[in-house]
């Protein structure tokens, strides 16, 4: 519970942080997490978005679940994207093994799973 609430604090603490870059009067901000997968009952990611406010000093939160699908996950997002129009789109995300909140410092935008998605399909190295 301890990590759980250290990642609801660091994501407010993200929020917060583009809010008073920006000031903005109207600005949305679409966060976004996955279904749980694999042998995971729950997605903490998933759980930390689902507990954001819908408006944080004035700004609104969109939640967004993400289906664990290779094939629906980014038509998803994307067609929230189109009708919500957000400022700024936070991913959060579970990485196994990792114990503390780490930002991807690399992007690769590749495919590359170990395990099979909630629709059976396995990609290896696979562009996006």
């Amino acid at each position: 519970m301890g990590a759980f609430l250290f990642a609801v604090i660091a994501l407010f603490i993200g929020i917060e942080t583009i809010i008073s870059l920006e000031r903005a009067v109207a600005m949305k901000i679409l966060v976004t997490g996955f279904d749980p997968f694999g042998t995971d009952w729950v997605n903490p990611a998933l759980e930390v978005v689902k507990r954001l406010p819908n408006e944080i000093k004035g700004v609104q939160i969109i939640k967004l679940e993400i289906p664990t699908k290779f094939n629906v996950c980014a038509q998803v997002v994307h067609r929230a994207i189109q009708q919500e129009g957000p400022d700024y789109v936070l991913n959060i995300g579970q990485a196994g093994g990792r114990n503390g909140i780490t930002p991807e410092r690399i992007v690769i935008n590749l495919d590359d799973a170990k395990t099979v998605d909630n629709a059976g399909v396995r990609r290896i190295n696979q562009p996006i």
